[in-house]
C-alpha cells in the first residue's frame, strides 16, 4: 500500500488547535501486515523509528487525540485518551508515562494487555480490534512494550496467512450484478446460481432453469420494470441471455460482464470488461479505455450523479480508480472488493472485506467484524431501508447469514450467490 503523504496529526484534548507530527515520504509503500513506525527523535527502541516527528512540542499527558490522515487530508482512524473530547466513542484511559506504559490497541474483545505478550492467547493475531470505541479498543501496556514494538523492516505481523484459493465457482473478478431485487418489492432477494446445470433459486420467489455450465450470471434490470432479470453472459460466444427481455450478443472469451446504469436511466446496460487492455465497451453508449491486467472491476455510482461509474480495483497496490472522478489507496492485496452505499446517502463507497480477519470496512463509513475464511460477501439491501447490509455466504453448508437481521439455510456447496 502506497502511505506516502500520509499524516500523523496531533489535536489538542479540547479540539482547538491541531498540529501535524509527521508526514511520511512520498513513494513509501507499506506491505500487507507490516507496521510502520513514528516516534519521537529522542525514541531508544528495539527498532529504529521509520520517520521522527518534525514537530515535537505540545502532546499533553492528561488527553488529547492522535489522528492518521491519508495524502489527501481524509482520516482513517484516530485515538482519543484522557480528557480528548473528540474519541472515537470514548476516551482511552491515560497510561502511566512515568514507568514506560503506553497504549496498545487489542487483537480482539476480550484481549489484555498479558494476552497480548509473547504466551497469551493473542500474541500473534495482530493488533486489529475496532469496534470504533477507544475505550475498548486499547489496553494499557507496558510489561511486554519491547518486545512487540515493529517498523517496516521487522517483517510481517502477525505472519501474513495464505490468501483463501478462489473457488472454481466463484471467481477471484467478483460477480458483477446490477440489481438482485428479483420480485420488484424493493428489497435484496437471496439467490443462488448452480452453473453446473444453469439452475436459479430465488427465495421464497422462483426456481427455474436459465444458462449452461460456463455461463456467467449477470442479473440486472435491464428493462426498467423495478426488479432485477435472470440474465447469464456466455464468454464463449459473447451471448446475453436476458430471460424474457432480450439475447444479444457482445463481447468476447477475453472479457468478463459488467452490467450496470452507466447513463442514469434507470435500466442495466449491458457491458463489458477486457482486464487484459483495460477496455470497457457499453452497448450503445460508450468505450473507453480504464484499468490494466489484473485489476478487478467495480462499477458504481460513487458521486451520487445517479449513474454507475466505470472503476478498478487494483489489489496489487490497494488502488482504487473512479474515471473522471477520483483515486484513493485502500484494502490490501487479499480483499473481496465490496463497494456499495453502506450509509443511505445515495452514493457508493470504496469497501472491503477481508475474510481470514473477517474484516468488512466501508471507507469513511463503519468498520466491522463478521464472517470467516472462505465466507462470500454478499452484502446488499435486504431490508429495504435504503443503505446495503453487511452479510456472508458460507457455500459447504448453504448458510446465509446477514448482520444484525438474521441467518438462515438457502443452497449447497457448488452454487453461487447471485446477490450484491
Amino acid at each position: 500500500m502506497n502511505i506516502g503523504g500520509w499524516k500523523v496529526v496531533y489535536k489538542t484534548a479540547s479540539g482547538a488547535t491541531t498540529t501535524t507530527k509527521v508526514t511520511i515520504p512520498s513513494g513509501t509503500i507499506l506491505p500487507a501486515y507490516h507496521f510502520y513506525l513514528t516516534a519521537h527523535p529522542e525514541f531508544a527502541g528495539p527498532v529504529g523509528a521509520d520517520a521522527v516527528f518534525t514537530h515535537i512540542a505540545g502532546m499533553s499527558d492528561t488527553g488529547g487525540h492522535l489522528i492518521i490522515q491519508d495524502s489527501l487530508s481524509d482520516e482513517h482512524d484516530r485515538i482519543g485518551y484522557g480528557t480528548a473530547v473528540e474519541p472515537e466513542t470514548a476516551p482511552a484511559p491515560v497510561p502511566n508515562w512515568a514507568v514506560g506504559q503506553t497504549l496498545m490497541r487489542k487483537a480482539s474483545a476480550a484481549a489484555t494487555a498479558a494476552m497480548m505478550c509473547p504466551g497469551g492467547a493473542f500474541y500473534g493475531y495482530g493488533n486489529g480490534y475496532d469496534s470504533d470505541n477507544n475505550a475498548v479498543d486499547f489496553v494499557k501496556q507496558d510489561s511486554c512494550l519491547r518486545t512487540v514494538i515493529r517498523n517496516s523492516t521487522s517483517g510481517p505481523w502477525p505472519p501474513a496467512p495464505p490468501p483463501p484459493s478462489p473457488t472454481p465457482y466463484y471467481p477471484l473478478n467478483r460477480t458483477i450484478l446490477e440489481s438482485s431485487d428479483y420480485n420488484g418489492d424493493g428489497t435484496a432477494d437471496p439467490a443462488i446460481f448452480r452453473s453446473a446445470n444453469g439452475f436459479w433459486s430465488i427465495r421464497d420467489f422462483s426456481r427455474l432453469y436459465f444458462g449452461v455450465d460456463g455461463d456467467i450470471p449477470a442479473s440486472g434490470d435491464y428493462d426498467g420494470d423495478g426488479s432485477a432479470d435472470i440474465a447469464a453472459y456466455r464468454a464463449s460466444t459473447g451471448l446475453w441471455g436476458i430471460r424474457s427481455v432480450s439475447r444479444v450478443f457482445f463481447g468476447s472469451a477475453l472479457d468478463l460482464p459488467a452490467p450496470a446504469d452507466y447513463d442514469g436511466d434507470g435500466t442495466a446496460d449491458v457491458a463489458i470488461f477486457r482486464d487484459a487492455t483495460g477496455l470497457w465497451s457499453v452497448r450503445s453508449l460508450t468505450r473507453a479505455y480504464w484499468g490494466s491486467a489484473g485489476d478487478q472491476a467495480v462499477p458504481a455510482d460513487y458521486n451520487g450523479d445517479g449513474a454507475a461509474e466505470i472503476a478498478v480495483f487494483r489489489a496489487d497496490g490497494s488502488l482504487w480508480s473512479v474515471r473522471a472522478f477520483t483515486r484513493i489507496y485502500f484494502g490490501s492485496s487479499d480483499d473481496w472488493p465490496v463497494a456499495g452505499d453502506y450509509n443511505g446517502d445515495g452514493i457508493s463507497e470504496p469497501a472491503i472485506f477481508r475474510s481470514y480477519y473477517s474484516l468488512w470496512n466501508a471507507r469513511g463509513v463503519t468498520r466491522a467484524f463478521f464472517g470467516g475464511t472462505n465466507d462470500l460477501p454478499v452484502p446488499a439491501d435486504y431490508s429495504g431501508a435504503g443503505p446495503r447490509q453487511i452479510g456472508i455466504f458460507r457455500p459447504p453448508a448453504g448458510l446465509w447469514s446477514i448482520r444484525s437481521q438474521t441467518n438462515f439455510y438457502f443452497g449447497a456447496t457448488m452454487d453461487q450467490p447471485v446477490t450484491w
